[in-house]
């Protein structure tokens, strides 16, 4: 602009319904800045109405400060990043505090499907019945010459229905019986290191709050795109010898961004009980992909995923063990208690070695739990990431 400000236009993702996107993500932004003063970008000007001079509807907003984060990351040293981490647990612990009350992207009248809805369940629900819907109306198998047919099963309307129905009635039991966790927020859901803005390693701008909307805390909880593994999580260093440059820079990383990921999630349990016991309840992830399945089933091959997802037979089953063994389900406990706990620990494990398919596997997955580390229990979340890449098996990546 004249005045060497730069601003940037907005408009609405195609595939939302007309006038709820815009308006509902000018909401989001001025509620952010102006109630809980959160770091996003001020709306300039709006118009949700296609009936003027632009032809479309738009938001004009600030520029973000500083640069993406993407850009920063890289030359960031560990003290740096863990800063940053702590940032964000704090801005997602500030916004998550808020009880919306109602599921959904603003209140309006209760048409079919579209909300808001008063509960979990009913929210989860016409998921299922708003696809199961337009699969009756719209959907058309390919023809056997089409290129893109997928599965036999994945083309027929009636199979999605058949699975659909299914997971409504199973849909009591995949909801979690902890009622804090119900809380209607707010969540980023596409916190990569693109949409973080920082500046002197301080968060200065989130963006791309277009699809954000009120939903159950248990299906909002998310670890941030960035700090996200490729695989499973890397505990424990494995030795350096015998590794080319390229596979200590990677193995590295994945233990660094292994370290912080957990760094995030003890930052937010300090923060807020409800969001850490929503990021560690019994299969946290496949719940809320179970569901957010239920409403794409015949995209893609979206039906088989969606069906192996139907087999999973143990919904809330570790959960039960762990509260049978009064142990917290992240296994940390007090330091006077340890012995104690670890004793009460010996049993299960053994059983668990015993009957497993793949018994190492298990071992890896048990050695996360580092019951032998008695002075890891009492250590605080920054001191303990701190000291781990102090040492010497760290070095010799490096």
């Amino acid at each position: 602009m004249d005045n060497g400000v730069q601003v940037v236009a907005r408009t609405p993702n195609p595939y939302l319904p007309p006038t709820v996107a815009t308006a509902s993500e000018v909401a989001t932004l001025d509620f952010l800045r102006n109630e809980l003063n959160i770091p996003v970008p001020r709306v300039l000007a709006w118009s949700s109405d296609k009936d003027q001079p632009v032809g479309v509807e738009h938001i004009i907003m600030e520029k973000a400060a500083g640069e993406e984060l993407g850009k920063s990351w890289p030359s960031m040293d560990i003290s740096d990043r863990l800063g940053l981490v702590s940032q964000l647990a704090n801005i997602q612990a500030k916004i998550s505090s808020v009880d919306f009350k109602y599921y959904g992207t603003e209140r309006r009248s209760m048409d079919e499907y579209k909300g808001p809805w008063p509960s979990p369940i009913s929210y989860a629900e016409d998921i299922a019945k708003r696809e199961m819907n337009w699969i009756s109306r719209f959907a058309k198998p390919r023809d056997l010459s089409d290129p893109l047919r997928q599965s036999t099963s994945q083309e027929y309307p009636n199979c999605h229905l058949q699975i659909l129905n299914q997971y409504l009635k199973i849909l009591p039991q995949v909801i979690p019986s902890d009622h804090d966790l119900y809380r209607s927020t707010i969540w980023h859901s596409n916190l990569h290191s693109g949409n973080i803005f920082v500046e002197n390693n301080k968060i200065v701008s989130i963006i791309n709050w277009q699809c954000c909307m009120s939903v159950p805390l248990f299906l909002a909880c998310k670890i941030p795109k960035f700090l996200k593994v490729d695989g499973p999580p890397l505990f424990d260093l494995p030795p350096a010898a015998g590794l080319s440059a390229q596979e200590k820079k990677e193995t590295l990383l994945k233990y660094q961004l292994t370290q912080l990921q957990r760094f995030y999630i003890s930052k937010l349990k300090d923060l807020d009980s409800s969001i850490f016991r929503a990021l560690s309840y019994p299969h946290a992830i496949i719940r809320q992909q179970f569901i957010d399945f239920a409403g794409s089933t015949w995209e893609d091959d979206g039906l088989f995923l969606f069906r192996e997802m139907m087999h999973q037979k143990t919904w809330g089953n570790q959960k039960e063990v762990f509260d049978a063994l009064g142990i917290p389900i992240d296994g940390w406990v007090h330091s006077e208690d340890f012995k104690f706990k670890a004793e009460t620990m010996r049993n299960p494990v053994a059983e668990i070695l015993s009957s497993a398919d793949d018994q190492e596997e298990i071992r890896r997955a048990l050695r996360a739990w580092k019951l032998s580390d008695p002075g890891s229990t009492h250590l605080s979340p920054m001191s303990w990431i701190v000291k781990i890449i102090s040492t010497r098996s760290i070095r010799a990546y490096i």
